[in-house]
């Protein structure tokens, strides 16, 4: 299985491809219905969103992925969703590994405006949530 999680992914990144954002806080998912909240999304303090490429991976393999790469911040399971969702937020996707099958999501609005520039993220940050699904292995 390990040759698998880690195995090559092509550097573009396919507007049809499984994306994995792996889920840090318990607070970024609605327990009651297992819908993703927008800030999980949000950009951290360098302007990127780390997600991992988990095309070709089962349930298993991507916990393992999380496990392997992102410790203690891989707790609470994966937002799953699309590369498209990215494009549908005007956002871009970089692959940038290591850790393997790693991108980040770029893009996030650099507004000099602190209202604005956070209104303009949210709004992101909800569409990429919007189609997202909860992954949950703490439950397993």
């Amino acid at each position: 299985m390990a040759s698998e999680v880690v195995a090559e992914v092509v550097a573009e990144v396919s507007a049809f491809e499984r994306l994995a954002r792996f889920l840090r806080q318990s607070s970024y998912v609605a327990k009651s219905n297992g819908r993703i909240k927008y800030n999980a999304f949000l950009p951290a303090p360098d302007h990127d969103t780390s997600v991992f490429r988990v095309d070709g991976l089962n349930a298993n393999d991507i916990e393992t992925l999380a496990k392997e790469h992102v410790k203690e911040r891989s707790k609470n399971g994966a937002a799953m969703f699309t590369a498209s969702l990215v494009n549908k937020a005007k956002l871009v996707i970089q692959s940038k590994e290591p850790p393997p099958r790693h991108a980040n999501i770029r893009g996030w609005s650099m507004n000099d405006d602190p209202e604005l520039k956070r209104s303009e993220r949210n709004t992101a940050a909800m569409i990429l949530s919007e189609d997202s699904k909860w992954l949950n292995w703490v439950a397993a």
